[in-house]
């Protein structure tokens, strides 16, 4: 039995390639299985927490575009109010000037009646010392205090 086909050497071949494989399937495939099975568990929860990680970044994308439109409002809100104040405030201080401007135009016009009234009576006594000095020198003589009082008091009304 020396030929290529030799029956027992085949049955040692398979025997030998079912141990191999019983061997192999112990000793390779389990843990191979096992590291596989492992590695696959751990993508996953690499997986899950990266879906929650974008989860979470999408609801803090949302809570800020909600904060940042809420801060928007309430801007607005605020230069409405401060435009609304500064209005006011303009009126305030409009109305303000008009007053003084009202008050510094009587006191103008108290002063210029006074000045008015000055001038008169200044005009008055000219007038009454003119008056006398004519009235002297068509009497020729001196008038008395009087005499010259009553002329005024004359002129005066005749005015």
């Amino acid at each position: 039995m020396g030929g290529l086909f030799n029956p027992v050497s085949i049955a040692f071949h398979m025997i030998n390639a079912a141990i191999l494989g019983v061997a192999l399937y112990k000793l390779l495939y389990k843990p191979v299985r096992a590291f596989m099975l492992g590695r696959q568990e751990m993508i996953r929860a690499k997986v899950d927490d990266a879906d929650a990680l974008m989860k979470r970044a999408e609801e803090t994308r949302e809570e800020i575009a909600r904060i940042t439109e809420e801060a928007e409002r309430k801007a607005a809100g605020i230069i409405t109010n401060s435009s609304q104040l500064a209005e006011a405030r303009a009126v305030e201080i409009l109305s303000r000037a008009q007053e003084e401007a009202e008050r510094t135009a009587r006191r103008a016009k108290d002063d210029a009646d006074k000045m008015i009234i000055q001038a008169q009576e200044t005009i008055r006594d000219q007038a009454g010392d003119l008056a006398v000095s004519m009235a002297e020198k068509l009497i020729g003589r001196g008038i008395t205090r009087e005499d010259h009082a009553r002329l005024i008091n004359d002129m005066i009304e005749g005015l």
